[in-house]
């Protein structure tokens, strides 16, 4: 990470001191750097202010611990770095987006904000606190102190009411560097050599960005509370005030929001919702906004005798069927909000925004909805659906999994009455429920669960992670109430995958990926015992590792990382080696056996044609082959090379 020294300032406005109401704030620390902004023409950072105070307040006044009385909190906090006349450079409100590193080798800080289609930024270097004050060093006072506001900010919620704040504090304060030079592997693995030629040069235009900011408003949208959401509207209102007043007067404010506001043109053509690839079968799915399926066939490069990829092997996409619009059984036309695959390929199950308690299974040959299940309760929704194993859906396997924000439950069809199931042949509109008593787990609503996605082993484990994000294991009897209750940092999990033996699991979250081992300490090569059959005792849990983009990637996408579900690839024959993901139109693969190494820079990125919607491995066996559903086409794409031939409707 080079820096300009001091000799050459870059000049930043300032702001007044007193401006925002700044004089009711709280300070909480305060320390003494050197400021300094990254440079995207020089490709370094420049000096801003040798001579700079960096503190972190909190808006309004801290409860008093000694006081019985409730007292309110706003939980929202602020980092003000002023120069050493106490003129105010920068404000910048706490939250998730600011896309923070710590570089401890550096005593520095670093953090990317959206500013005005662009991204600001900066990074700070610690030297140590006001008047030479001993003690503990000043730099792991910040980074504590971030810790600490950074939860209470997600969670609003005070952080000495945290269960587990020493696991919080050691998993944050412990994080591997990143934004740093990449780090090299010894092991030969070509899967990673290089990058994206093109990756330099690479700009996001004026669509790649909206869409962007839409997605990061929609996951907001969909995870903050009604009430919340109305108070950051307002705030969001009055801070435009604010912003509009402060640019006049010269100053830099970053908004909480920042970029995100949710562009309100809608598109004219049709363009990808979702994406599922089989794995054992050479079929891929792709459902538009309209409800239109489309059905690929990435039969190219398999092995047919196996049903595996090669390999290297890379498919080309070709058109199989299209149904022009998805129906019920009552022939009602709807757009599949979920989708997953069943029956050894052979169908799909369908979830129906308009009838949220109502599984419908899809035909593959016969091209519609043959079947529909629901659940015992209409007020039991489903939000998502897991497969009761991680190869249930190349098999013939029966069940699988319901999940809502209280609840999980199990689905066998095969409980349906033959009016449900459609009868001796007959379509029947008759919709029967199919849940599997005695099995899943139901949470009271005060107990604010908020699950939202979940995963499965090949033994039928199953860990579902939450709004909050914390992450629940159960074992594969799916009768007990979870056996590891891993805390969250508050950011809401987006998306889950777990290894096929349980070991690992790779959890979503829009702008980072966590990555845990659930082994306890007293398991053995002999004997391997996971947090989904014991509970991994609190002195025995190992910190996640968090996966973050470069510092340099995240100012090429201006600020907004909004990631997709990430997903190890899949082959029944060896352990997973890598992780994929998506952000805007960049394709992201993480090698997974140097993450488990503690190399967390190890990645791939490439920038596709447009933005992407999701990807997975083509099939079995495939770790250099990504099917991807973009907005407006869909491809292969080789992660080791260059794009292979693409089809688009």
């Amino acid at each position: 990470m080079s820096k300009k020294g001091s000799g050459t300032q870059v000049p930043l406005p300032s702001m007044q001191q007193s401006q925002g109401g700044m004089d009711t704030w709280t300070k909480l620390l305060e320390v003494e750097a050197a400021l300094f902004v990254f440079s995207v023409e020089s490709g370094s950072f420049e000096n801003v202010e040798q001579d700079a105070l960096l503190g972190l307040y909190a808006v309004g006044a801290l409860p008093d611990p000694k006081s019985k009385k409730k007292q309110p909190q706003s939980y929202e906090y602020n980092l003000v770095v002023r120069n050493k006349n106490g003129e105010l450079l920068l404000l910048q409100k706490i939250n998730s987006d600011m896309h923070l590193y710590f570089v401890q080798t550096h005593s520095s800080i670093v953090w990317v904000t959206p500013l005005d289609g662009a991204a600001l930024t900066m990074s700070a270097t610690v030297k140590g606190l006001p008047g030479g004050q001993g003690g503990e060093p000043a730099f792991n006072l910040l980074r504590r102190e971030f810790t600490i506001r950074l939860w209470e900010t997600q969670n609003k919620l005070p952080f000495s009411r945290c269960e587990e704040a020493d696991f919080i504090i050691q998993t944050l304060m412990t994080q591997q560097n990143v934004g740093k030079e990449k780090e090299k592997d010894d092991d030969d693995d070509s899967d990673f050599e290089g990058r994206d030629e093109e990756l330099e040069k690479a700009k996001l235009n004026k669509k790649e960005i909206k869409q962007l900011q839409k997605r990061q408003y929609n996951l907001r949208r969909i995870y903050e509370e009604e009430k919340e959401e109305e108070k950051e509207k307002d705030d969001d209102d009055d801070d435009e005030e604010e912003e509009e007043e402060e640019e006049k007067k010269g100053g830099i404010r970053v908004s909480q929001i920042g970029a995100s506001q949710a562009p309100k043109k809608k598109s004219k053509n049709d363009p990808n919702k979702l994406l599922i690839v089989g794995q054992r079968v050479p079929r891929s799915f792709v459902v538009k906004q309209s409800g239109q399926l489309d059905i690929f066939s990435t039969a190219s490069g398999m092995d047919q005798a196996e049903g595996a990829y090669r390999r290297g092997g890379t498919g080309v996409l070709s058109a199989v069927s299209t149904v022009p619009v998805v129906k019920t059984l009552d022939d009602t036309p709807f757009t599949p909000s979920k989708a997953l695959l069943y029956q050894g390929n052979r169908q799909l199950l369908l979830l129906n925004p308009d009838r949220r308690s109502v599984v419908s299974s899809f035909d593959v040959e016969r091209g519609k909805v043959v079947e529909e299940w629901k659940t015992n309760n209409a007020d039991a929704p489903i939000d998502s659906l897991t497969p009761s194993n991680k190869g249930a859906p190349q098999l013939d396997e029966q069940t699988f999994l319901g999940i809502n924000k209280n609840q999980y439950f199990v689905m066998d069809p095969r409980i349906a009455s033959a009016a449900g199931r459609g009868g001796s042949g007959s379509r029947s509109t008759a919709i029967n429920p199919c849940i599997v008593d005695g099995k899943g787990q139901q949470y009271a609503s005060s107990t604010r669960a908020f699950l939202t996605s979940g995963a499965t082993t090949n033994a039928g484990q199953l860990a579902i992670g939450s709004a909050k994000g914390d992450i629940r294991l159960f074992d594969n009897s799916l009768q007990k109430r979870a056996k590891t209750l891993i805390p969250g940092f508050g950011d809401p999990i987006i998306g889950m995958d777990v290894s096929q033996d349980g070991l690992w699991i790779v959890a979503t979250t829009p702008t980072y990926l966590l990555v845990l081992n659930t082994e306890l300490p007293t398991s053995s090569e002999a004997q391997k015992i996971i947090g989904f059959d014991k509970s991994i005792p609190k002195d025995g849990r190992k910190a996640p590792v968090k996966l973050q983009l470069d510092y340099k990637d995240v100012i090429r996408l201006v600020g907004i990382v909004s990631f997709t579900p990430a997903k190890f690839n899949y082959d029944p024959q060896t352990l997973e080696r890598t992780i994929v993901t998506s952000t805007g139109p960049f394709i992201i693969t993480w090698n997974f056996r140097s993450v488990k190494l503690g190399k967390v820079s190890e990645y791939r990125i490439k920038r596709l044609t447009d933005t992407v919607i999701d990807g997975h491995f083509a099939g079995q066996g495939n770790v250099q082959s990504v099917v991807v559903a973009m907005e407006n086409t869909t491809a292969i794409e080789n992660i080791s090379g260059k794009a292979t031939e693409k089809k688009g409707k």
